[in-house]
């Protein structure tokens, strides 16, 4: 699992997003992507319709709401 991470680590900034722990008193400004999703359930897509547009599992679009 670590060096799924860290390999994650490397690629992700790649596609423009930023690594960033994500801890309970997060206080850092939302990502583009979790702006994108917010957005898209402010439309009333439902999550299923936001992960097929978005290319997402579902885990991740609901990571993203948590």
């Amino acid at each position: 699992m670590s060096a799924f991470a860290e390999r994650t680590t490397r690629e992700l900034p790649a596609t423009g997003e930023n690594v960033r722990r994500r801890t309970a008193d997060a206080t850092d400004d939302p990502t583009a992507r979790e702006l994108l999703i917010v957005r898209l359930v402010r439309e009333g897509l439902t999550n299923p319709e936001i992960e097929t547009r978005l290319f997402l599992s579902p885990c991740t679009v609901e990571w993203h709401l948590r």
